[in-house]
C-alpha cells in the first residue's frame, strides 16, 4: 500500500529575482504576484474561472484552499493523490511532549472545528516523506478550491508534522495531491464505506461534460500563477493548437500509472546535442523518461547530463558531498529539451541561482546549479530518470489530460507549450545578474580551499536532503506498523540576499532510537 509524498527540506530556490516583494496580507507568508514580466509575450493575468497559485520564492506553489469557513494555504502538488490537512495556528508546538515534532494540532482546531468527521474509529495513519512525514486520523470535510466545492472530500485530518518546518515556517497547512485517482492509496487503508476518490476526480465527476484535464501556469518573480480546471485560458488557447498530445507513460509490464511520465528525446547543452538512454525496463529506446511534478522545487537529470550542462563553464567545479556544481556568477549556460518533437527552452535563472553565504563573518554570494544529479534511490523511487520540477516547469504552460488511468481505453495526455523566448530570457538574466552585483558586490571566491569548503558546507548533503521541496507519493501506513525516524540534521543557505523574510528556517533535528520508539508508543495506545 504505497502513498508516500517526498518532502525534501533546502532553500535552494528555482529562481534568483532580487527585487523585494510585499508580502500579501490575506496570504500570509506568501507571494500572491501581480503580473508583471512576459514570457514570450503571453499575458499571463488569472483567467476568469482560474485557481489563484502563489508562491514562496519561487520554491513551493500554493492555492488558498476553503474548508468550512477557514481559509488555508495548500501546496498544488501534481506529484501525489491524496490531501492532508492541519488547522493549526502558526507556531503551536508541543516540543515538550514530541521533541521531533514541528506541529502537533490541538484537537481544537481540527478537521471536526471546521465542519468536518473523523471516519471509521479513528485510527491513526502515517503518510511518510523521504524527510519527514505526517500523521493523522482519516477524515471527510467540505473543501472548495476556486469555484469547486466537494461536500465531502476524504482527506487526512493531521495530528502532528514533522521534519516539514518548510512548510510550516510559511503557514502552508497542507497538500493537496493532483495527480492519478488511481494512484491514491488512502483510500486503501480504509473499509469500504470510507473510500472515497480524490478531489480532482470528484470535481471531474460533477462536470462530466467538461471533461477531465488541468492547467498550470508557473508564477516567476512578479508574475502571477494560476491553476484551471476544464479550461484552456484563452491567451494560451491559439498556441496550444499546434501542441501534439504526448502520452503519458505507462509501465507495459505492471501498467502502473502513479505520476505524470513523459519521454524526453535528448536536450541541448550550448547548442550541442546531448543523447538520453534510459534505465527503466520497457522505456522507449534512446530516451529518457522523466516525471513532471509542481511539488518539486528543483530538477533532476542523470549525472552525466548534469556534467555535459555545467562542467564546461569556466570556474565551475563539483561538489559531490553536496550533489550541487558551483560556479561564478557571471556564468551562462543555455539549455533546451526535446519532447515529443517540440523544443523547450530554459530560462537561465532556472539553470543557475545565486545563494547568501556566511564567510569570513560577513555576507557573500554563491551560485549554484539549479540541475541536480539525479540518485539511485531517486530513481527508484520515481521509477524514472529525470525529475522536471518547478525550474523546468516555469519554462512551460502544462495541459495534463486524465483520461482513464485504470485502462488503455482514454490514456492521459500531456501537452507542453513553451512560453519562454530564448532572447528575452537572455536579456532578463543580464539585467538580473547586473542587479545581483548591486546588491551584493562580494562574491565567494572559490578558487580559495577554505572559502570553497566553508561554502559547501552550507549546503545540505545527499544523505540529509535530496535539495529542493519534492512531493512525490511512496506510501502509507497506520501507525502500528514498526516507523522508524533517523537523525537529520538540516544547514540551508539562504537564497534571494535581499530579501530573508521568505528563507527557510535553519533546524537541527535529532531524533534517534528512543524518540522512534515514543513516536510508536505514543500512537499504539
Amino acid at each position: 500500500m504505497l502513498f508516500f509524498f517526498t518532502l525534501l527540506l533546502s532553500s535552494l530556490y528555482g529562481a534568483a529575482a532580487l527585487n523585494v516583494v510585499d508580502i500579501s496580507k490575506t496570504t500570509a507568508g506568501v507571494r500572491l504576484r501581480k503580473a508583471s514580466w512576459r514570457a514570450a509575450a503571453v499575458d499571463a493575468s488569472v483567467p476568469q474561472g482560474g485557481i489563484r497559485m502563489g508562491d514562496v520564492q519561487d520554491s513551493v506553489y500554493v492555492a488558498d484552499l476553503t474548508v468550512g469557513t477557514q481559509v488555508l494555504q495548500v501546496v498544488l502538488d501534481t506529484g501525489s493523490s491524496g490531501a492532508w490537512l492541519g488547522a493549526i495556528e502558526p507556531g503551536a508546538r508541543a516540543s515538550f511532549i514530541l521533541p521531533f515534532s514541528d506541529l502537533w494540532i490541538d484537537p481544537a482546531q481540527g478537521i471536526e472545528a471546521l465542519g468536518g468527521a473523523i471516519l471509521g474509529n479513528g485510527d491513526q495513519l502515517r503518510l511518510g516523506y523521504a524527510s519527514g512525514g505526517v500523521v493523522g486520523k482519516a477524515a471527510v470535510a467540505p473543501v472548495s478550491l476556486g469555484s469547486y466545492t466537494v461536500p465531502q472530500q476524504l482527506l487526512l485530518s493531521a495530528n502532528w508534522t514533522y521534519e516539514l518546518d518548510a512548510l510550516s515556517s510559511h503557514n502552508i497547512r497542507g497538500i493537496m495531491g493532483l495527480s492519478f485517482d488511481s494512484a491514491a492509496t488512502l483510500p486503501r487503508l480504509l473499509d469500504a464505506p470510507d473510500r472515497r476518490p480524490t478531489f480532482l476526480a470528484n470535481v471531474f465527476a460533477q462536470h462530466p461534460a467538461a471533461g477531465n484535464f488541468t492547467t498550470f501556469y508557473m508564477c516567476r518573480g512578479d508574475v502571477e500563477g494560476f491553476m484551471t480546471i476544464n479550461e484552456i485560458p484563452e491567451q494560451f488557447s491559439e498556441g496550444m493548437k499546434s501542441v501534439p498530445p504526448i502520452n503519458a507513460w505507462r509501465n507495459p509490464d505492471t501498467k502502473a500509472l502513479q505520476r505524470w511520465t513523459v519521454a524526453v528525446a535528448n536536450l541541448e547543452v550550448g547548442g550541442q546535442t546531448v543523447g538520453l538512454t534510459s534505465q527503466v525496463t520497457g522505456a522507449p529506446a534512446n530516451t529518457a523518461l522523466a516525471v513532471l511534478d509542481t511539488g518539486s522545487t528543483l530538477t533532476y537529470l542523470p549525472n552525466d547530463t548534469i556534467t555535459a550542462m555545467y562542467s564546461g563553464i569556466p570556474g565551475a567545479t563539483y561538489a559531490a558531498k553536496a550533489n550541487v556544481w558551483l560556479m561564478p556568477c557571471e556564468a551562462e549556460v543555455s539549455v533546451a529539451f526535446h519532447i515529443g518533437g517540440l523544443r523547450y527552452v530554459m530560462n537561465p535563472l532556472d539553470l543557475i541561482v545565486p545563494y547568501s553565504v556566511p564567510i569570513d563573518g560577513s555576507e557573500a554570494i554563491v551560485c549554484a546549479g539549479a540541475f541536480r544529479a539525479t540518485t539511485p534511490d531517486l530513481r527508484k523511487l520515481l521509477a524514472a530518470d529525470m525529475w522536471l520540477g518547478d525550474s523546468f516547469l516555469r519554462n512551460v504552460f502544462q495541459v495534463l489530460h486524465y483520461g482513464d488511468s485504470t485502462t488503455d481505453k482514454q490514456r492521459p495526455l500531456v501537452q507542453l507549450l513553451g512560453i519562454t523566448d530564448e532572447q528575452e530570457a537572455a536579456a532578463q538574466y543580464t539585467v538580473e545578474r547586473a542587479n545581483l552585483r548591486k546588491y551584493y558586490p562580494r562574491e565567494a571566491n572559490l578558487t580559495d580551499p577554505i572559502v570553497l569548503a566553508a561554502v559547501i558546507h552550507s549546503f545540505p548533503t545527499p544523505a540529509e536532503s535530496e535539495s529542493g521541496t519534492n512531493l512525490t507519493s511512496s506510501d502509507a501506513t497506520s501507525t502500528s506498523a514498526s516507523s522508524t525516524l533517523s537523525p537529520s540534521p538540516h544547514s540551508f543557505p539562504s537564497q534571494r540576499p535581499s530579501d530573508t523574510s521568505g528563507t527557510l528556517p535553519r533546524q537541527t533535528l535529532a531524533c534517534g532510537l528512543a524518540l522512534a520508539t515514543l513516536f510508536v508508543t505514543l500512537f499504539s495506545l
